[in-house]
C-alpha cells in the first residue's frame, strides 16, 4: 500500500477559512460588546460629555410632585427618583405622568441639601426641572441644571452644569 495524501481542494480551503475568519470576528465583536457594556470607553465618555454641553440638549419638564426618592451615593453621584403627574414640557413625547431617576452629582447633591431642596421637594410640590435625559448603550442618565419647587428656585445652571460635566469625565464608570 502506497501513502497517498489526500488533498482538499482549493473550493473546501476557501470555504474553512471564510468559516474561521466569521468565527474569530463574531468573538472578537462579542469581546468588545461587553468590554463596551461593562466600562465608559474613551469615545463613548467624549459622546455624553458633549451632549450634556449642548444647551439644545435641554428642555423644561413641569409638574406635580406625586413621590420622591432618594437613593445612596454610587460613583460619585445620587439618584433621585421623582414621579410627576399633571406633567408638561416644551418637549414632544413627555407623557401627562412619568417617573424620571435623575442622576446628582456629589457637589449638586450637597447644594440642593444646604438649600432644602429635598424638604421642599414633597407630595404636592409643583416642580420644574431644565433638564437633559438620553442612552448611551447600557448607561441612561437624566440630569437637570435648573429646578425650582413651588416658584422658588435652587440651582444655578452654570455651576450645576460644570458639576455634571465634571462627574461625566471624573467620576462616571
Amino acid at each position: 500500500m502506497a501513502n497517498t495524501k489526500r488533498k482538499l481542494p482549493v473550493w473546501a480551503i476557501i470555504l474553512y477559512s471564510f468559516t474561521a475568519l466569521i468565527l474569530l470576528a463574531g468573538v472578537g465583536i462579542m469581546i468588545f460588546g461587553f468590554i463596551n457594556s461593562a466600562t465608559i470607553l474613551p469615545y463613548k465618555r467624549q459622546n455624553i460629555l458633549e451632549y450634556f454641553s449642548d444647551e439644545a440638549s435641554y428642555y423644561t419638564v413641569s409638574g406635580t410632585v406625586e413621590d420622591v426618592s432618594l437613593g445612596e451615593a454610587e460613583n460619585g453621584a445620587y439618584p433621585l427618583e421623582v414621579t410627576l403627574k399633571d406633567v408638561t414640557s416644551e418637549e414632544e413625547g413627555i407623557n401627562e405622568r412619568g417617573i424620571v431617576t435623575f442622576t446628582l452629582p456629589q457637589e449638586t447633591y450637597f447644594l440642593l441639601s444646604g438649600n432644602g431642596f429635598f424638604t421642599a421637594l414633597a407630595e404636592g410640590a409643583e416642580a420644574e426641572f431644565y433638564m437633559a435625559w438620553n442612552v448611551w448603550g447600557n448607561v441612561e442618565i437624566a440630569a437637570f441644571t435648573e429646578v425650582s419647587v413651588n416658584g422658588t428656585s435652587y440651582l444655578e445652571a452654570a455651576e450645576s452644569r460644570g458639576y455634571l460635566l465634571d462627574w461625566v469625565q471624573n467620576d462616571l464608570e
